[in-house]
């Protein structure tokens, strides 16, 4: 571990900011400064800001000292990064710069003409569109890419340890500047579409075009920094797992190669943040690509930035965040510490107090999941199902004024709205899995689709495909040779039914492996009075009565199974209405499940993951975790007796001498932001086929009984508040 670099190990980030007043930093204490970041926010890397990130799009404006480019006026002679950075290091801070790369003023766009990122009817960005009320955006393809490169070597002379660049993006509808068109034409001998279409193969070369544009910023960016400092750090505000990213052309799969991490925002905003395992969500998505990874938590209460995050929802952002391997960040605003600095710092100080004393148990760490979510950015950016019923109005399912919006029968042909219909099934689909697992307490890591390969499966047992419909024929003969080889998939709806790019498929060869013979018409979108029974005792339907009816999906498909595949439910008769008799069951299966070779495989004709990330319905909880159970076959690495809202995450040291078992208690008072956690008494967790020497409770600083039967070790830790860290050292190998 000796040889580590310093990002290479745990990391706790923060930034504090004084927005267009940084000169208030001349009248600090800037040692005292330095030692409150260590001892009251236990950091050990501070983003200094490098250019400003302010009203009204000052990014062109340094905090040091430059022949090269315009310093904001209020510092004077004053050099921020200079004059902070011996204090810094002196209390064993890392420094990186903030540099802003995406908001500029007006003023400064006008004096640079050529540089903004234009709309396809040639109008910039930025004034249709103005950022943060005032500014514009400028192009990677322009002459500001140039200027941009040159302004990372001025701030990595200052002696820092590395950049972070907020931005830049490719905002929706760019770009149609001179040096993108000229670009694009060069390199697919065309000119650039000006209208969404995704049957058009030019419009899906501009998607492409967009993402390696962005990417190769980011290459030369990293390279430019590197040419001051070999060992510099870059990274970017990355996209994080919403299929929307594309829009942005900021795919953490098309970025990862050219950064030292992969960060992401996942702020919490009142009202709209209703999902609770939005950090944990954000941080599997995150490692995934296989760097050291950030979450960006916002130390604020939404876009109140001048009132601290609540203090339960602060520690849930980091505690789900190291749960799952990432490394927390957190933004402060100067204003919210004169008023409020002991209600700021207590969450973080709590928090990060243990983490900074117990880095050993943070470092190199692996997962020890056996369960793999495919979160497909393939997928994300190309899907467009060409099933016309997919696009009609299904409706809240709400019983309103004696009625049920059930939804009815108008079409969309607009390609916008098709493909946002498509994003929010993609959406709702990884909520819906993630949550579901996560309740089960079943352990499992989030991959990606350049993960669909023998060497990127070798570790896991169980593939879940959550409608993951845009795959390549390597990627899919790569899944069946996992099952042939004892391995097991879960698959939704149409998956693999589209290449890689989109392009609906004359026929699926996963069909296949997946025990169905063919596939059909899409039932029409409802949320109400449409259902499937259960029609055997397969173990995919544990726990269901024979003969028992499940609400069925908003989304489903009609299909047949082949030969040898068990159905385990169908689908009811279509009602197509309220307060009416049932149709009579239909021979249409709901659920197929197959074996394959070795393996074992379940395709569901439905967006089971998006119904249940939509409405919670807890038969879908239900079979979802049973689905799981079946195909894994195997004993699962951990199991916990503990209510579903305690969230369980194992790894093992990088020595795997030591299993780390993080509990994560989300059992909060049923409303955001959260005001209360109720602790968790005596959660029993069971690690079949282990030899343990002796188990600690790390916070609590207790060591826990085991009992062993029959193979398996079993202790209880008595209680946990917000997080704790179980340390569980083997006698022998993990296996």
């Amino acid at each position: 571990m000796a040889d580590l670099k310093w990002h290479e190990r745990p990391v706790r980030m923060m930034r504090l900011d004084y927005l267009g007043e940084m000169d208030r930093m001349k009248n600090c204490d800037l040692d005292a400064l330095a030692r409150s970041k260590r001892d009251d926010w236990h950091i050990n890397c501070e983003w200094v800001m490098g250019t400003l990130g302010s009203a009204p799009g000052l990014a062109y404006q340094t905090t040091f000292d430059t022949p090269k480019f315009e310093k904001a006026a209020n510092l004077g002679d004053f050099d921020i990064i200079r004059e902070y950075l011996p204090y810094a290091r002196k209390y064993g801070l890392s420094v990186l710069a903030y540099v802003n790369m995406h908001w500029y003023s007006f003023d400064f766009a006008a004096k640079h003409p050529g540089w903004e990122q234009l709309l396809a009817d040639g109008t910039s960005y930025g004034s249709k569109h103005p950022l943060y009320g005032s500014g514009t955006t400028l192009c990677v393809n322009g002459g500001w890419r140039d200027w941009s490169m040159e302004m990372i070597r001025e701030t990595m002379k200052t002696g820092i340890d590395g950049v972070f660049l907020d931005g830049p993006v490719i905002f929706a509808g760019c770009c149609y500047c001179d040096s993108c068109r000229e670009k694009f034409a060069a390199k697919y001998g065309a000119d650039l579409p000006t209208v969404e279409d995704w049957s058009d193969d030019n419009w899906l070369n501009f998607v492409q075009f967009r993402s390696d544009s962005l990417a190769e910023y980011l290459r030369d960016s990293r390279e430019a920094a590197r040419s001051i400092n070999p060992d510099a750090v870059t990274f970017l505000n990355a996209g994080t797992w919403h299929a929307n990213t594309w829009r942005y052309a900021r795919c953490v799969d098309a970025v990862s190669d050219f950064e030292d991490f992969n960060g992401a925002e996942e702020f919490f905003h009142p009202g709209h943040s209703n999902f609770l395992l939005a950090w944990a969500a954000t941080a599997k998505y995150m490692a995934a690509a296989g760097k050291p990874s950030v979450v960006f938590s916002h130390h604020t209460l939404g876009a109140w930035h001048y009132i601290p995050l609540p203090n339960y929802e602060a520690q849930l952002a980091i505690a789900q965040t190291v749960a799952c391997g990432s490394n927390p960040w957190f933004a402060v605003f100067d204003y919210a510490l004169d008023h409020s600095r002991e209600a700021a710092v207590k969450p973080i100080k709590e928090m990060q107090s243990f983490l900074a004393s117990h880095e050993e148990y943070y470092t190199q760490t692996e997962s020890c999941a056996q369960v793999a979510l495919l979160n497909s950015s393939q997928t994300a950016t190309y899907y467009v199902s060409d099933k016309g019923q997919f696009y009609g109005e299904a409706g809240s399912g709400l019983e309103v004024n004696l009625g049920v919006d059930a939804g009815g029968e108008k079409r969309t042909v607009d390609w916008k709205a098709r493909k946002g219909t498509c994003e929010g099934t993609v959406n709702q689909s990884y909520t819906g899995y993630f949550t579901a697992l996560t309740r089960a307490h079943i352990p499992f890591d989030v991959i990606l689709d350049g993960q669909l390969s023998a060497e990127g499966l070798a570790g896991y047992k169980t593939l879940i495909l959550p409608n993951s419909a845009c795959l390549s024929n390597i990627q899919i003969e790569n899944i069946k040779a996992f099952v042939r080889g004892g391995g097991s998939v879960i698959a939704e709806f149409e998956t693999g039914a589209y290449d890689e790019m989109g392009r609906r498929r004359e026929s699926n060869p996963l069909l296949e492996a997946l025990g169905v013979k063919n596939t059909g018409e899409m039932m029409t979108p409802r949320t109400a009075e449409e259902y499937v029974k259960v029609k055997s005792q397969h173990p995919v339907v544990a726990g269901f009565n024979v003969g028992e009816f499940l609400p069925r999906p908003i989304y489903s498909l009609e299909c047949e199974a082949a030969a040898g595949a068990e159905v385990a439910s169908v689908f009811m008769g279509v009602i197509n209405g309220s307060y009416m008799p049932l149709s009579d069951e239909t021979t249409l299966p709901a659920l197929i499940a197959n074996s394959y070779g070795d393996g074992r495989a379940l395709y569901v004709p439905s967006l089971i993951g998006d119904f249940y990330g939509r409405l919670k319905m807890p038969q879908y909880q239900s079979l979802i975790e049973n689905a799981v159970r079946w195909v894994h076959s195997d004993p699962m690495p951990i199991e916990v007796e503990a209510p579903a809202t305690v969230q369980v995450e194992l790894r093992r040291s990088a020595d795997k001498s030591q299993l780390l078992v993080h509990i994560v208690n989300n059992t909060g008072d049923m409303q955001r932001p959260i005001s209360e956690i109720i602790p968790i008494r005596d959660i029993k967790i069971s690690l079949p086929g282990k030899d343990l020497q002796r188990v600690r409770a790390l916070r609590a600083g207790l060591d826990l009984a085991v009992d062993k039967i029959d193979g398996v070790c079993t202790f209880t830790v008595p209680e946990v508040d917000v997080y704790e860290l179980v340390a569980v050292d083997l006698s022998d190998d993990v296996g």
